[in-house]
């Protein structure tokens, strides 16, 4: 009895601590706190995940790679590890370097909290009807922003650094220019929605669900869409494309969509290399083309161990490549470096170091997929599918591993799954 009432408490504090990550910036904005003592508290706030895992953490000895488990930690010791001496060996900042870890895996133990409560429904159905009411709030705020222009998105703009301060983006119903919702950019808000999304769409019962199936669909894709985020809606499209449940339909789809960009390309290819691929070629197309093949070619140890985070080290590192996008002309211009995540992870952590990051996912997938067992709640295999195509096509356009909603909810939702199945694994061996 009192392994539960611990158990139930621990899951009540993640959804607080959820509320509080969603909603503390702009409640602060709105009751005038200082603009530095809300960060500092946001950045305390980024951290108690962290900080718990440490003083409370017991790890287990089993085949299984999860946060739960002592093979998934060794794992991060050994990424740890080489990124410190990395730092060490090209004159970086440990405190960056070890901020920018902290980050990546600052939601991480969220997982591993949520493991460690009772195998029942009772953690499934908290979560899922805290995650309705933020979602429904969420969407809310963006058709407001829609409707209320410049006005609404001052009112729902959220405490920023005072570098990321920027003015409230005007908004009308034609054209949608962008929405972010109560989120410092479009980015948080658009990735938010998409793993909102992934969630809902493989709710098998209807009381689960946030709303009716098509209206559902026709609400998040239409935010996303007005989020201003690309990226997060081919994302959205892909997970709407793997939970078709006739292959007939989903094949048809997919060729037509084929079919139709393959016209679109030829009709207009002149308007897409000029304006789409020469341009893109200045920014982050140019990070793949350019910088990337110059850090492989040096076959040196920054090639293998990275360059640290510290982005004074990378700017300099890059500039002395023969082509440097344009924009990336000043130190100042590094914060749209992290937009092409694989460029950045790769030249901040080396070969070694991204070649560790893609092993833990994969290996996690792994797991998580090959854990799968019939359920009449979810359909867990779909939202694992979807959230790790996420991972795989989102770091082309965003710095998704730290992008704060997405990373929160795709850890808390890694966490629900791998407590269904050690649901079933117990009520198998009754």
């Amino acid at each position: 009895m009192k392994a539960f009432v611990i158990h139930n408490i621990i899951i009540k504090l993640v959804v607080l601590y959820t509320y509080l990550i969603i909603f503390s910036g702009w409640l602060m904005a709105l009751l005038s706190v200082p603009n530095d003592a809300a960060i500092i508290f946001l950045r305390i706030l980024d951290t108690l995940p962290l900080i718990f895992f440490v003083f409370t953490f017991r790890l287990r000895e089993t085949d299984c790679f999860f946060p739960s488990t002592t093979r998934y930690w060794c794992f991060f010791l050994l990424f740890f590890l080489f990124a410190i001496i990395s730092a060490i060996f090209q004159g970086g900042s440990l405190g960056t370097t070890m901020a920018h870890i902290g980050i990546m895996f600052r939601f991480v133990p969220l997982s591993y909290f949520i493991s460690k409560t009772s195998f029942s429904d009772e953690v499934y159905n908290i979560f899922t009807f805290h995650f309705k009411i933020i979602s429904g709030i969420l969407l809310l705020i963006g058709v407001i922003e829609i409707i209320g222009g410049e006005q609404a998105a001052a009112f729902f703009s959220p405490v920023k650094p005072e570098k990321e301060v920027d003015p409230p983006v005007v908004l009308s119903v034609s054209p949608i220019e962008s929405i972010s919702g109560i989120f410092p950019n479009t980015i948080d808000y658009a990735f938010f929605l998409v793993i909102a999304y992934i969630y809902f769409i493989n709710q098998k019962r209807f009381e689960n669900r946030l709303l009716p199936r098509p209206v559902l669909d026709i609400f998040f894709l239409f935010l996303i869409f007005a989020s201003g985020s690309k990226a997060a809606l081919i994302i959205a499209l892909a997970a709407l494309f793997i939970g078709l449940e006739y292959r007939v339909v989903k094949y048809s789809v997919l060729i037509i969509i084929l079919i139709i960009a393959s016209w679109l390309l030829w009709m207009f290819w002149d308007l897409f290399y000029w304006v789409v691929f020469e341009d893109s070629l200045h920014s982050r197309l140019g990070l793949i083309v350019y910088t990337l093949p110059c850090f492989l070619k040096e076959c040196s140890l920054s090639t293998f161990f990275g360059v640290t985070p510290d982005r004074e080290i990378v700017f300099n590192e890059i500039s002395a490549y023969p082509i440097v996008p344009s924009m990336l002309q000043t130190v100042e211009d590094m914060h749209a470096f992290e937009d092409e995540f694989y460029v950045a992870l790769i030249i901040y952590y080396g070969i070694v170091g991204f070649g560790l990051l893609v092993g833990m996912y994969y290996k996690l997938y792994k797991t998580l997929y090959n854990m799968v067992v019939p359920d009449d709640i979810m359909n867990s295999r779909f939202i694992i599918r979807s959230l790790f195509i996420c991972l795989i096509i989102a770091p082309f356009f965003a710095q998704i591993l730290i992008t704060r909603p997405f990373s929160l909810f795709f850890w808390i939702i890694i966490g629900i799954i791998y407590n269904r199945y050690k649901r079933y694994e117990t009520l198998s061996h009754i």
